[in-house]
């Protein structure tokens, strides 16, 4: 069994991957990378500011769980971490969980005033 604890006053937070630490993008749009999404390479682009924002956290020593629903799961959230040198003692990698088991509604786990919606 694996355990995920954050350091004692450090925060435990979820980065998705598509559309909030990476962007599909164009050649002609300025700085990409080419990441192969299991059905052919495809470039892309960092979302700088979400990305600067994980590293920031990552740095200050929160735990940091890269987690995704792309059909390659874990393998899809790491390759975009290792892509973007987000990597570090403290960064996880995941799938998004299929099914959600709790005592407890999804947005009393997760308040609405906990939720980022970066843009």
């Amino acid at each position: 069994m694996k355990v995920l604890i954050p350091p004692p006053g450090k925060l435990t937070v979820y980065f998705d991957v598509d559309d909030t630490l990476i962007l599909e993008s164009h050649p002609d749009l300025g700085e990409t990378f080419l990441l192969n999404d299991g059905e052919g390479w495809f470039h892309y682009q960092a979302h700088a500011s979400h990305v600067k924002e994980l590293k920031r956290l990552r740095d200050e020593g929160n735990l940091i769980v890269v987690w995704t629903s792309h059909q390659l799961g874990g393998a899809w959230a790491k390759q975009v971490v290792e892509a973007l040198d987000l990597d570090g003692d403290n960064v996880v990698v995941m799938a998004k969980p299929d099914v959600f088991f709790d005592d407890m509604a999804a947005e009393e786990v997760l308040h609405p005033s906990q939720r980022k919606f970066l843009k």
